[in-house]
């Protein structure tokens, strides 16, 4: 069963707001598609709440209707598209919506990160100048600090495996797992760690 909605208060206090998106988006936005919310007349604005906007976003992507998403978000971007969080969520909109970052007028085009060889080259180097071993998932989050990931960890994996200047031993099932090093050194058994240990 789930549980009652948060109450909205008349000032639109931005816990009350997160608060509500994250209901809704548990309760599988049991408003239809939410669009009963962002047409309340108090619904918050950009300029006046971005990060009530941004969560309304949010919600509505949990929710499974990443065209409204996209709807509510686009406001908020074109106020602020410095934004790299608004562009995220954006981002992952269009990719569940079948389309990729040219197919959106972007009022500042966000970084989207691919496998391929810069990728790969950057890896490279990161490993290289560390001389320790890495897991799949701490290069993903070494690709994200570059921009958007716009690949799975699975078929990162497969290009590091095909790729001569890297070892790697699969760990389980989860590609996540999977330890990277440069053939040029062993690949020790490793503790998880920061990735800021890697990219200092």
């Amino acid at each position: 069963m789930t549980a009652a909605a948060p109450t909205l208060s008349r000032s639109h206090d931005h816990t009350e707001i997160e608060d509500f998106a994250r209901w809704l988006a548990a309760a599988g936005d049991v408003l239809g598609t939410g669009e009963q919310l962002l047409r309340h007349p108090e619904s918050p604005a950009p300029e006046t709440d971005p990060a009530a906007v941004r969560e309304l976003g949010r919600a509505h992507l949990w929710s499974g209707d990443p065209r409204l998403a996209l709807e509510t978000l686009a406001p908020l971007h074109r106020s602020r598209p410095w934004d790299r969080e608004v562009q995220y969520l954006m981002l992952d909109a269009l990719f569940l919506l079948g389309r990729s970052e040219t197919d959106y007028p972007w009022t500042a085009e966000p970084p989207v990160v691919r496998v391929g060889p810069p990728l790969l080259e950057l890896f490279h180097r990161l490993l290289a100048r560390e001389g320790r071993p890495a897991t799949v998932f701490d290069l993903v989050l070494a690709a994200a600090a570059e921009g958007y990931p716009a690949f799975q960890a699975q078929e990162l994996l497969e290009a590091l495996e095909v790729d001569r200047r890297f070892t790697v031993r699969r760990s389980g099932l989860a590609p996540e797992g999977a330890v990277v090093v440069v053939r040029d050194h062993n690949i020790p058994d490793i503790r998880r760690r920061k990735i800021g240990q890697m990219t200092e």
